[in-house]
């Protein structure tokens, strides 16, 4: 990169501006910026390596890295991913055990700082922080104003209300919770004065644009990409087409290293309200062994019903998994909505592969393995064998898997230089 800053210069810079600030995204850094200060960090890990770059951070450049972090999230936080814009802009690979650490730095500096802890968050531990003191990030101002802004503006019961008396009537009600994602809940419940004079100022912006009072030059003391934004959503809205209803979200199949292991994820379903029902329930079967019922709560949203979040953990290990949405009547009538299938586990083949961005389920297919990082797990007493072999090394071992799946190990370990995988197993076969 041509004519950038050295880091020692941007670390007494933005020491000097965090001095001022109780969240780091009150610093703003332009999408140039963010992109320069990323490609310094990840020159300087480079050039020193893992452990030395991350003591060199820690030792001389906490700001310049929690800004960074800050600003990053902001720019390229994107449906619940925020290590991959981090990875492609620093040049780093960031497994999930550098991301770890990463958000460990990230502690440290918010600590050695001074600025917003955030404690007791909830959520991703390391990712939620860094996010809510970034504010909304720019792919989530979408929902921000659709579901919170234009309201109080629009909205008779609550145009006259003060900005916090309408957070704090807004927030209360649990639909809302279910159409702001959790870097925009986050920052609005904890965000404290700056969450409310950023709102207020939107409110300000909105009314202002809605009454032609305004142009698209001004500012209204916001960013002005949240300004052009708005107008940008302001123009397509009226071709916004609702959302289809009658199709239901497919379960995901997901793997909790540090936590339960294997786990299935009901994701909330919305059903037509002229349909009767009295309760909604998930049944998830074990190669055709009954395991569990589980019952949702059901919430009445404008034209339709909408489900809660729910989750099971799968402590008995089965080839095929199979879960069913179902719900009942008045009259107790059972109506069978959808069911989903997941084959896990293949008799000559006992692996399982996840994403270990998303923690989901892979099926392996015709044998083939994607060309990626992934977690992996396998039996313990059988052999994984790479070619070529200088290219493997698994990177990580994952921690050992609750209940049934005690049987399995699990490796993080990157296949991008991998041609062929082999599992040797106990009994010889491959």
């Amino acid at each position: 990169m041509v004519n950038s800053k050295p880091l020692e210069v941007w670390e007494t810079e933005l020491r000097s501006q965090v001095s001022e600030v109780d969240l780091l995204g009150e610093i703003v850094l332009t999408s140039e910026e963010c992109h320069e200060l990323g490609y310094l960090l990840g020159q300087l890990m480079h050039r020193r390596g893992w452990n030395a770059g991350c003591n060199i951070i820690c030792e001389y450049y906490l700001s310049a890295f929690a800004v960074y972090l800050v600003a990053q999230g902001k720019e390229g936080y994107d449906a619940g991913a925020f290590w991959p814009a981090v990875r492609e802009v620093t040049g780093l690979e960031l497994h999930p055990l550098q991301a770890t650490e990463w958000g460990q730095l990230f502690e440290t500096a918010v600590e050695h700082l001074g600025v917003v802890s955030f404690t007791g968050l909830g959520g991703h531990r390391y990712v939620g922080p860094i996010l809510a003191h970034g504010g909304i990030p720019i792919n989530n101002l979408q929902e921000f104003f659709e579901y919170l802004l234009c309201p109080s503006i629009e909205d008779p019961r609550y145009a006259a209300l003060t900005t916090h008396d309408y957070l704090e009537e807004r927030l209360e009600r649990t639909h809302v919770h279910y159409k702001l994602s959790e870097p925009v809940l986050r920052f609005l419940q904890y965000g404290g004065n700056i969450a409310e004079d950023f709102v207020e100022r939107c409110r300000q912006m909105a009314f202002q644009i809605a009454s032609e009072m305004s142009t698209a030059t001004e500012s209204f003391g916001l960013p002005k990409a949240v300004v052009a934004h708005y107008y940008e959503w302001l123009t397509t809205r009226d071709r916004l087409l609702p959302q289809r209803r009658g199709r239901f979200r497919k379960p995901r199949l997901i793997l909790e290293p540090w936590g339960r292991g294997l786990t299935l994820q009901f994701p909330p379903q919305e059903i037509a309200a002229q349909e009767t029902i009295e309760t909604v329930y998930w049944r998830i079967y074990a190669d055709d062994t009954f395991l569990s019922e589980i019952p949702v709560e059901l919430r009445r949203m404008e034209f339709h019903w909408r489900t809660t979040e729910e989750s099971f953990p799968l402590s008995q290990k089965a080839a095929v998994y199979r879960v069913e949405l179902c719900t009942a009547g008045q009259d107790s009538s059972i109506v069978l909505c959808q069911s989903w299938c997941y084959p896990v586990l293949q008799s000559d083949l006992p692996v399982l592969t996840f994403d270990p961005e998303m923690c989901a389920f892979i099926p392996i297919l015709h044998g083939t393995l994607p060309a990626q990082s992934l977690w992996l797990l396998y039996p313990h007493t059988a052999e994984l064998i790479g070619e070529p072999t200088d290219s493997f090394s698994p990177a990580e071992e994952l921690p050992p898997l609750p209940w049934d799946w005690d049987e399995f190990k699990g490796i993080y370990i990157d296949l991008t230089h991998i041609r062929r995988l082999i599992l040797q197993l106990a009994t010889g076969d491959q």
